[in-house]
Order: C-alpha cells, then sequence, then structure tokens
C-alpha cells in the first residue's frame, strides 16, 4: 500500500509531465485517505487514486503515468478511471461540483476529492449493489468515515445533520450493517 503522500506527490509530477489540462476528482482510498489525513486519523493506506472525471486517458498520460509509477515505485495502475462508469451518466459526472473540494491546482492538472459525507453515500451504495463483505475494507472505511464526521454511535449517526439519507435510501440490510458497525466505534 502507498501513503497519502506519496500518492499526492504522484500527482503533482503529472502536473509537470501532462501536456493537456485535466481535472481528477478522486475517490475511493485515496480521497478516504485525505479526509483521514485532515483529521489526523490513522487510515488504511491505498494503492492508487480512482479518478471518476474520465472514462479514459490518451495514450500520453498513459505514459506520464507509468513513467510516474516507475520513479516512484508505484503499481502502474496508481491512476485510474475504474470506478468512473459508477459516478457517470450520458451527460458526465452524477455528482456536484459542490460536493468535491479542490486540493490541488497546478499549472495542469487540478485534483478534487469527494467530500466526506458522499463517500459515505458512495460506499453505502456499492455495498448494497454487491452485498456486505463484497469489498475486504467495506466496514473499515465505513467505521473511519464515522470517526471523521464525529459518529460514535448509530443514535449519533441518526441526528447527524447531513446523514438522514442513510435512513431513507438504504433497505434494512443496510441498515442493520450500520446497526453493526457503529457497535464498533
Amino acid at each position: 500500500m502507498t501513503s497519502f503522500e506519496t500518492l499526492f506527490t504522484a500527482v503533482k509530477s503529472l502536473d509537470e509531465k501532462v501536456n493537456q489540462k485535466r481535472t481528477i476528482v478522486a475517490v475511493g482510498g485515496f480521497a478516504l485517505m485525505y479526509a483521514a489525513f485532515c483529521s489526523k486519523i490513522d487510515v488504511r493506506a491505498s494503492h492508487d487514486v480512482d479518478d471518476i472525471n474520465d472514462l479514459e486517458y490518451d495514450d500520453g498520460t498513459k505514459k506520464v503515468i507509468e513513467d510516474i509509477a516507475n520513479r516512484l515505485h508505484l503499481r502502474s495502475d496508481w491512476l485510474n478511471t475504474e470506478s468512473a462508469p459508477y459516478y457517470m451518466n450520458e451527460d458526465g459526472l452524477i455528482i456536484d461540483e459542490k460536493e468535491c473540494e479542490e486540493i490541488f491546482k497546478g499549472n495542469k492538472i487540478t485534483l478534487k476529492v469527494l467530500n466526506i459525507i458522499q463517500q459515505l453515500r458512495g460506499k453505502l451504495d456499492s455495498i448494497s449493489a454487491n452485498g456486505i463483505g463484497y469489498r475486504q475494507n467495506d466496514e473499515d472505511d465505513v467505521l473511519t468515515i464515522l470517526n471523521i464526521i464525529g459518529v460514535n454511535s448509530y443514535e449519533s449517526l441518526m441526528s447527524h445533520p447531513e446523514c438522514g439519507f442513510v435512513f431513507t435510501e438504504y433497505d434494512e440490510t443496510i441498515l442493520q450493517f450500520i446497526k453493526e458497525t457503529c457497535k464498533k466505534l
């Protein structure tokens, strides 16, 4: 796994090497690492930056990504678009720019991360679609998100001003998962 700082350095290196302007909208492990870094909470490391703003990179960008991977000893897919289809429709991104925080603006690259509440929604959507336990880190990620937003019990989640969607958008299976997960806080 790779640290937040190393992946952030990789993005900055990309800014120095690419020929065209682009905005990276990061979700997943990198976005969670950023939120935890800002909150001074320990979190599992990630090996990549999941960019949801593009479906595929051009060959020149792919080459630069590969060169950075080699130089920084990262996986060749340290920057990828695998999660993009889950956040896009025929009109583009389905998330609002207001749900993202800009954390870096270089000459060519702007890096944004999805806010923590939307990360919780995305994690619960994934669990709902794929089943509990489909991804090994789901429960740990949800626990980390709950810690970051200051939730320390199921009751405090219920009264959190931004988390009402949890109780209106998800079925009993997800609510039970949340109850069990909150017991570990």
